[in-house]
């Protein structure tokens, strides 16, 4: 599956640091439009840049989970709502309004979905 930049790709995302012994998790929308990669949780967008900024991209989990660092800030992407965090869909109304992608995977639980997730977002990252 090769998309054009133009397509979006779109999913609810969790983001929790390395160390999380609190297991605190910041939900929020991962978009990858137009060759850019960025993350829009309550709080607003967190990061927005174009992939070839993006430093130390890789997966692990058997593609559940990303790992990033964006201007600096290492960021560590889960696709699947870990257990005790909040749902996604708070994130601002950005899971509504993104439509399209994300509507078919919002609500990601299963591991199964979050690894299809996952090698969308590796494939479309490696098309960029």
């Amino acid at each position: 599956m090769s998309a054009p930049q133009s397509e979006e790709l779109a999913a609810p995302a969790w983001h929790g640091p390395a160390f999380n012994p609190r297991q605190r998790y910041t939900a929020g929308l991962l978009r990858l439009k137009d060759g850019r990669l960025s993350f829009t949780s309550d709080a607003g967008v967190q990061f927005d840049l174009p992939v070839a900024e993006l430093t130390n991209l890789g997966f692990s989990m058997g593609d559940t989970t990303l790992k990033v660092t964006a201007n600096g800030t290492k960021w560590r992407f889960f696709f699947a709502q870990p257990q005790g965090a909040s749902p996604a869909v708070a994130a601002g109304g950005a899971l509504a309004v993104a439509g399209g992608a994300a509507a078919a995977v919002t609500g990601t639980k299963a591991i199964v979905d979050s690894r299809r997730v996952g090698k969308a977002f590796k494939q479309a990252l490696a098309a960029s």
